[in-house]
């Protein structure tokens, strides 16, 4: 008997298997549609319903309590020490310096104007006379015109320019500037009657407190040299008064007067040719003419020395009703020059 595993019998085969039928799907059911939905409609508020006052009192009270606590922490502000006035440390004098002027500290209010002063030497003149007499007739012949004065700004005559050495004082009044604003004032302190009030008197004191300046020139002359010194200076140019020699008893110059002493001059004093006034029409104008707040008296010369035998306007002249003082005017420009009458 041979050795070895037993060879398996084959097995029967098996019956196939019946396959059980597949169950029918369940049939979905059909999903429910949901209805849309409303959105709800917000309430319109009602105009005239009014706010809580609570919530108008709470910003008002947080408002307060801000203020309050923005002044109690602010720092309390120190009051501010006096400033020292600023002076000039040193005045300047060409290349050189020269120590300023100082003052205390009790001196708070001190000021320091520097001078409007303006003054030039002219040196290695041929003739400084001579020059200095042709400035002053160019000086006193400009508009506005400069006078010949004296130290108190009273109308004198001319020095004696042959002379080596001299010096002569010019002058003549700054026009004041007029103020809109205080004219306004004034016509505002009127009342409708044309009465003033308290205000426009006051006004008219300031007015009347205003310091009147001049322009002055002082001319030093020595052989070779000339110095001219421009300057400002508080004052009023004016004119002598009246001797009762040269105005009859003290009386001022009238029209009859500048008219008899006009015929009674030389033609060439005013610049007229002939030998005498005997040819010239003189005639008085009414009226009264300032010059450098000088009253004058206009009188007007006429030729009738032509071929036509007509008035022919020669020129115009004014008289100073104070003291004589005679003046060229220039109808065209109303430029006045002060005419040099031999004594």
């Amino acid at each position: 008997m041979p050795f070895g595993k037993k060879k398996k019998e084959p097995k029967e085969p098996k019956e196939p298997k019946e396959k059980k039928p597949k169950k029918p799907k369940k049939e979905k059911k059909p999903k429910k549609e949901k209805a849309p939905k409303q959105k709800k409609e917000k309430k319109a508020k009602d105009p005239n319903k009014k706010k809580s006052p609570v919530k108008i009192l709470i910003p008002l009270v947080l408002a307060v309590v801000a203020a309050a606590a923005f002044f109690l922490m602010k720092p309390k502000e120190t009051e501010e020490e006096p400033k020292a006035p600023e002076l000039p440390a040193e005045y300047k004098v060409g290349e050189l310096a020269v120590t300023g002027l100082t003052v205390g500290e009790e001196e708070l209010e001190v000021q320091a104007e520097l001078a409007k002063t303006v003054q030039y030497t002219y040196t290695d003149l041929k003739d400084a006379a001579a020059a200095v007499s042709g400035y002053v007739s160019a000086l006193t012949a400009e508009s506005p015109r400069f006078s010949v004065v004296d130290e108190e700004f009273v109308r004198t005559e001319r020095p004696d320019f042959t002379a080596q050495e001299g010096m002569v004082l010019l002058a003549r009044n700054i026009e004041k500037e007029a103020e809109p604003e205080a004219d306004a004032e004034a016509d505002s302190s009127q009342t409708g009657d044309g009465s003033q009030t308290g205000d426009g008197s006051q006004a008219e004191v300031q007015a009347e407190e205003e310091v009147s300046m001049v322009l002055t020139v002082r001319i030093e002359w020595s052989p070779g040299v000339c110095v001219v010194t421009a300057d400002e200076a508080e004052g009023t140019v004016t004119s002598p008064p009246p001797s009762e020699s040269s105005m009859g008893g003290g009386q001022s110059i009238g029209l009859h007067e500048a008219q008899s002493r006009l015929e009674n001059m030389e033609p060439a004093e005013l610049g007229l040719s002939g030998t005498s006034m005997d040819e010239y029409e003189v005639f008085p104008l009414d009226g009264v003419v300032m010059v450098d707040s000088e009253p004058c008296v206009r009188v007007n010369i006429y030729s009738n020395q032509n071929a036509q035998n007509s008035n022919e306007f020669m020129g115009s002249f004014l008289m100073s009703m104070n003291d004589g003082t005679l003046y060229r005017l220039d109808p065209a420009t109303g430029k006045v020059s002060e005419v040099e009458l031999s004594d």
